[in-house]
């Protein structure tokens, strides 16, 4: 007898986008990817199916086992990490591709209908914290008080200080993974600002996802041993990865830069499984995202992990979105225009990457298409 598990960070997006200065949203991100270390550390008798950022599955034979490292897991996210969290437990029975849709149905009931311990103080003399309101402040810093651009962080909680460190960590961890910013001698983003330096003050959020993920999870043939679906999940993610540093670096490449302005212009906030936001310079949306398409499909089609349990006559692709926004505007609005983009997966071909466009509507003013369609 085996059991399954799942783990989730509940509202990751809304996680990042809580707070309004890049290096905060940042330090977000890279809070929820530290829980995919944590599926690494595993003790003896438990197995990891999918590990991927703020999304672990595990099987396991002995449920005492099980369910003292999901309390071990609890601990690390919920009350060290500070994020929300669902965890579900499945029955194993020997058909794999059934388990694996039930664990998907109970996680998403569990998320779409919380109980349980409520952890967060509610009295009125604790003071909430500015950036996340939802936690009690635990820091005051009265010269921030009168400080146009510090105002808001004169009473922030232990977790909001945390993602600040964060991201200032984290951004010069992932940048200098590129030497084409030390060649062409840029500077780090300080703040959205860094990404509208023209005089009209846009910038642009692009959104991507995989087109088909869910249909090929779907139709792959499961071992017992769920193997291949550990592969799978491993190699989108890898192929994911690689479109992204090609993109970045072709980009890059092409982009010009003033004496005055000399920020890198790209900055990705979520990259985890088939799930892709970044902040861009608007002048370098369009090129970002055909390269990034392009990579993405190419990588995907040299995968022979992917290969081998993909159709012949087809192609994981990806969909995706452009919003222009100005760099005032609240980046959650943006992210959640682009997130409202029509799904244009159901009524086009799955052998073309796709984007759209939008100026702040729900309907996009452009579509691009990689291949390119052909003309008659």
């Amino acid at each position: 007898m085996s059991y399954l598990a799942a783990v989730e960070v509940d509202q990751r997006q809304r996680i990042i986008t809580s707070a309004d200065k890049l290096k905060e949203m940042l330090g977000g991100s890279w809070t929820i990817q530290d829980t995919e270390a944590l599926g690494n550390r595993i003790p003896e008798g438990i197995d990891t199916i999918k590990s991927a950022s703020g999304d672990l599955w595990f099987k396991a034979d002995d449920l005492s086992t099980l369910t003292n490292f999901l309390w071990t897991l609890r601990r690390e996210i919920v009350d060290r990490l500070n994020l929300p969290c669902s965890f579900a437990i499945h029955l194993e029975t020997g058909q794999a591709q059934e388990d694996r849709l039930a664990l998907t149905r109970q996680m998403k009931r569990i998320k779409a209908s919380k109980s349980g311990e409520v952890g967060h103080i509610s009295l009125p003399w604790c003071a909430p914290c500015q950036i996340q309101p939802n936690l009690v402040a635990n820091y005051w810093y009265p010269n921030r008080e009168n400080h146009d651009q510090l105002k808001r962080r004169a009473l922030i909680s232990a977790n909001s200080k945390a993602r600040l460190k964060r991201g200032r960590k984290t951004m010069e961890e992932y940048y200098r993974a590129f030497p084409i910013i030390d060649r062409r001698n840029l500077e780090y983003p300080d703040s959205l600002n860094d990404f509208a330096p023209d005089s009209d003050s846009y910038l642009a959020v692009l959104r991507f996802d995989a087109d088909g993920a869910t249909k090929f999870f779907e139709k792959l043939e499961l071992d017992n041993g769920w193997n291949n679906f550990k592969e799978c999940s491993t190699a989108m993610q890898q192929c994911l990865e690689t479109a992204m540093n090609e993109a970045f670096n072709s980009t890059i490449e092409i982009a010009k830069f003033t004496p005055k302005n000399r920020k890198v212009p790209i900055s990705p906030l979520i990259a985890a499984g088939d799930d892709f936001l970044v902040v861009i310079r608007r002048d370098l949306a369009l090129p970002f995202a055909l390269a990034l398409l392009e990579e993405y499909t190419q990588a995907t089609s040299r995968s022979e992990i992917l290969k081998a349990h993909t159709p012949a006559d087809d192609t994981l692709t990806l969909s995706g979105a452009i919003v222009f926004a100005r760099a005032g505007f609240p980046f959650s609005k943006s992210r959640t225009i682009s997130k409202d983009r029509p799904k244009t997966s159901e009524r086009r071909p799955t052998s073309r990457s796709h984007a759209s466009m939008s100026t702040g509507s729900n309907l996009p003013a452009a579509r691009l298409r990689y291949p390119p369609e052909k003309q008659p």
